[in-house]
């Protein structure tokens, strides 16, 4: 149990005098940093919960926010109330306060990990349904009837918890705990450690639970403690309100899926510069609206100009218009290749051109070195590692070319989001008709990258978006099909097999790989060591 520390906790020992007359410990979580306990009162063998605050650690915000609530509970008049973990009282040993909670099941991380290594799979779509519904409900309460801000809804911060629906839950565990007490290691005669019990699930409600970061209602900055749950305006930097918990409860449903947290920050500094986190967001979700935009002027300027055009150039991979190199220049007046990029006469695709802006040239994000609006052309500048990564080193006079400008953050989304950064190259295998439409087989020069194409997946070759129609990894190609439409609107449909397209998978692919990988590996190797205890401890917990 790594993540269990003695620094900072106070030893509690069988004979203290407390409020609570403490009978017996019995760690119900899975998780080894869990800091409370069941335990049962000696005067009316009432069981209740344990939440122990480390000594750096005041629990005066929480016992502030319990004890504002309180009477709002007891009322009833709102049905959230009752979703609410309420705290029957605290008490002090040495340096370390404690709060005593009403008893609970497991947190909703906890049953999700059993459901994963039940089934393989997270919950099914009415469970998640029936959750969000009723943590709308507890959210609905803090904010109408308390006005305070939670700011920390996730998994490990909503509970099963017990009633009538649970039957003998509580007095099974403690009479098990009794007859056959949880293994620990006694490290000297103060200190302690417990392992933790793993339980089969009951009915029982749902409770959110942990106030210590909740904040009163109104507009606040700042930031909030869990980096992968901050939302847009938090990462702004701007005002922020009752809305991020709204927020954080479209996470916790994705995630209750089995599908992992929807954004993977990989460092705390990552909110400074806040890159990751953002394109992330944009990814999924498209651009910010430019109202959002403003009220964080300052902070956005960082990643959007006054146009609101993105800084961290993205693309969507719909075509706007096809170019023809008019010229091709390998030696141009800075001793590098240029291109000549010609327009039709009606073409619309200068109209907000700048210097220095960026435009996909069959997929490959380069930058606008000259440009004239009549006749329309533009040109620009190609690195040699370009031209040996892509397929620009292939062009010649009058080879016609898909083009795309980098997004607004006000623009119409389609497709999805493209880097202009290519992979790979990939060689047309065969062009089969079907109907009125194209299917053409791909196998990439890279292999490395069919891992990230999938059926029904995103690729975008020379650019243009298209949905992956077949995969076959061990032959190592794939398949798009492209409508009679798309035909008329991008270069690919003019090729034939032997020639190439510019390949970028899609960036979720990637992210999703990486996240994989740090669950798996992680820094140090800690989430593997977490995870090897959770098989180990679900093994001795199915012997017993």
């Amino acid at each position: 149990m790594t993540s269990l520390k003695k620094m900072g906790f106070q030893a509690l020992r069988m004979d203290n005098s407390t409020q609570c007359a403490l009978a017996r410990f019995s760690r119900s979580a899975i998780k080894s940093s869990r800091n409370w306990d069941l335990a049962r009162q000696q005067q009316g063998r009432k069981y209740v919960a344990l939440k122990a605050f480390p000594q750096f650690w005041s629990s005066e915000p929480t016992i502030k926010r319990y004890k504002q609530m309180a009477p709002l509970i007891a009322k009833a008049d709102h049905p959230g109330g009752q979703r609410i973990r309420g705290m029957l009282d605290s008490f002090t040993v040495g340096k370390n306060d404690f709060l005593v909670l009403s008893p609970v099941q497991m947190s909703f991380d906890d049953l999700l990990l059993l459901k994963l290594m039940a089934s393989g799979r997270g919950f099914d779509e009415d469970f998640v349904k029936a959750v969000t519904r009723e943590l709308l409900l507890a959210v609905s309460f803090l904010h109408a009837e308390v006005d305070i801000i939670h700011t920390q809804i996730h998994a490990t911060n909503l509970f099963l918890g017990v009633d009538e629906r649970s039957g003998n839950f509580l007095e099974e565990l403690a009479e098990a705990e009794f007859a056959y007490p949880s293994s620990r290691r006694i490290v000297t005669p103060e200190h302690t450690v417990c392992a933790s019990t793993i339980m089969d699930p009951r009915e029982g409600p749902l409770l959110l639970s942990s106030f210590s970061l909740a904040r009163c209602g109104g507009r606040k900055l700042g930031t909030t403690e869990m980096l992968e749950i901050c939302s847009p305006e938090v990462m702004l930097r701007t005002e922020w309100s009752f809305p991020i918990d709204i927020w954080s409860v479209g996470l916790l449903a994705w995630k209750l899926f089995g599908m992992g947290s929807l954004f993977t920050p990989q460092y705390w500094h990552d909110l400074d510069s806040g890159a990751t986190h953002l394109a992330q967001m944009i990814a999924v979700l498209g651009p910010p609206p430019a109202s959002l935009l403003r009220r964080s002027q300052k902070r956005s300027a960082q990643f959007w100009d006054e146009k609101a055009q993105n800084r961290f150039i993205m693309f969507t991979g719909i075509v706007e218009e096809i170019g023809v190199v008019s010229e091709l220049n390998p030696n141009d007046e800075t001793g590098g290749t240029s291109l000549k990029i010609s327009l039709p006469e009606t073409s619309n695709l200068l109209a907000d051109c700048n210097l220095g802006d960026s435009i996909a040239i069959n997929g490959v994000c380069l930058t606008v070195t000259q440009f004239e609006t009549s006749p329309p052309y533009f040109k620009v500048g190609v690195a040699p590692e370009t031209l040996r990564i892509t397929n620009l080193g292939s062009l010649a006079q009058d080879s016609r070319v898909n083009l795309e400008r980098a997004v607004r953050a006000d623009t119409r989304m389609g497709g999805h989001f493209v880097q202009g950064h290519v992979d790979t190259t990939a060689t047309i295998l065969a062009v089969t008709p079907d109907g009125n439409a194209l299917t053409f087989r791909f196998g990439p020069r890279d292999a490395a990258v069919l891992r990230y194409i999938v059926y029904k997946g995103y690729v975008a070759l020379d650019g243009t978006s298209l949905t992956v129609t077949k995969v076959n990894d061990e032959e190592g190609w794939w398949e798009v099909m492209l409508i009679s439409y798309t035909q008329e609107k991008v270069v690919v449909a003019g090729k034939k097999p032997g020639d190439t397209v510019n390949v970028e998978v899609d960036m979720m692919a990637k992210y999703a790989e990486k996240s994989l990988a740090g669950f798996l590996s992680g820094s140090g190797g800690v989430p593997l060591e977490k995870m090897v205890e959770r098989i180990v401890a679900a093994g001795l917990g199915g012997k017993s």
